[in-house]
């Protein structure tokens, strides 16, 4: 299977993407590429090309963005300014890609909202939240997930810490007081996580990611408001998306996959 074959058959899976604006494509490297054995990761970093050229890979699917642009990477990447500290870094990685034969695609609108398997049911799995009440229109990525009993801010805490051990640190982080009674959790995937969507949901407490929400604004406003909220990196709360990824890909396709973690920093 060509890596551009794969590219078509996962967006046919995904019916609510507008493919003429989607940022799921190939990034870089040959579209008709054969491929038996892909890297699946959160993000393609220099260490990651490193790995996937020692071991032989032919393509590595992203869901973060390769060249640090959300959209139209290459072409963003290519009209930078030539002194940019940014365009010289991702031209490293370019070179790699191109001088190996790596071909790297992004998936990312086709798989936050994608049922059971997706990032944000993965996330809410991996926090043991199963009665999903509401959701968003049109993306279902935020949604407010009921508990079958009241729990505590402070204990809900103790949930997530224990859902993303070994992933990304910093620790996760509440904003508000640990004694405070919650059933009613709203979780996003990754950046997409409003607090006032989820205010109007009739959520307790949110879970949201470091780089959905700037404190200034939207965690000032949460605690302004008393609305307990719970911040964690953005690669932990789609870490479990990703392995979902690399599983549906290995058992759809047939291909040789592995999924590679997001490395923590000290």
């Amino acid at each position: 299977m060509t890596a551009i074959d794969l590219l078509n058959r996962i967006l046919d899976a995904a019916p609510w993407v507008d493919r003429a604006n989607t940022v799921d494509h190939i990034i870089d490297g040959r579209p008709d590429k054969e491929l038996k054995k892909v890297l699946v990761v959160w993000r393609c970093s220099k260490e990651t090309l490193d790995f996937a050229v020692r071991e032989g890979y032919d393509g590595i699917w992203a869901h973060e963005p390769t060249y640090h642009f959300h959209k139209n990477e290459a072409a963003q990447l290519a009209a930078a300014p030539n002194d940019s500290p940014k365009k010289e870094t991702a031209l490293h990685k370019q070179r790699v890609i191109l001088e190996n034969d790596l071909v790297v695609m992004r998936i990312h609108d086709s798989w936050d909202s994608r049922d059971d398997i997706g990032v944000a049911a993965c996330w809410a799995k991996s926090l043991g939240l199963t009665n999903r009440v509401q959701k968003s229109v049109p993306l279902d990525c935020e949604c407010r997930y009921d508990l079958p009993a009241s729990t505590t801010t402070g204990a809900l805490l103790n949930v997530v810490k224990e859902a993303v051990k070994g992933y990304q640190i910093p620790q996760p982080v509440l904003f508000g007081g640990q004694d405070l009674p919650v059933s009613r959790v709203g979780i996003g995937a990754g950046c997409i996580a409003n607090v006032e969507k989820f205010i109007k949901m009739g959520c307790e407490i949110a879970i949201v990611c470091d780089d959905g929400l700037w404190y200034w604004s939207d965690i000032a406003f949460a605690i302004d408001r008393g609305f307990p909220v719970i911040r964690v990196s953005h690669a932990a709360t789609e870490e479990a998306g990703m392995q979902a990824l690399a599983n549906w890909i290995r058992t759809e396709f047939g291909l040789e996959v592995m999924y590679q973690q997001e490395p923590a920093f000290s």
